[in-house]
């Protein structure tokens, strides 16, 4: 029962990451959007160059959380992989110990 929960859970959390994927993967093909800039009120260059410097920080500090959250994401895929086997491994021993104790009640 516990690892039928765990099984269902990992199945569960493994559609939650293909539909991402496939989310982003939607978004990356879609046609960009009609960007339009409108300007409504002039700022010095200095504060908008201390604008866009902060946008590139904040860009360059989200990369390797980007990268870390795909290796994640390449990690419980070869976790739930892990865990099916050992399931499928802990099936089969218990099998396996289920015959020996119906042999063993039969002599």
């Amino acid at each position: 029962a516990m690892g039928n929960h765990l099984a269902e859970q990992l199945e569960s959390a493994a559609q939650q990451l293909q539909m991402i994927a496939q989310q982003n993967a939607d978004a990356a093909e879609a046609p960009p959007l009609d960007q339009r800039v409108l300007v409504q009120h002039k700022v010095p260059r200095v504060i908008a160059d201390l604008v866009k410097g902060q946008f590139h920080l904040m860009q360059e500090w989200m990369r390797p959380l980007l990268a870390e959250s795909i290796d994640n994401g390449r990690d419980l895929s070869r976790l739930h992989d892990q865990l099916e086997a050992m399931m499928q491994t802990y099936t089969e021993v218990e099998g396996a110990l289920q015959g020996q104790r119906s042999s063993r009640q039969q002599t």
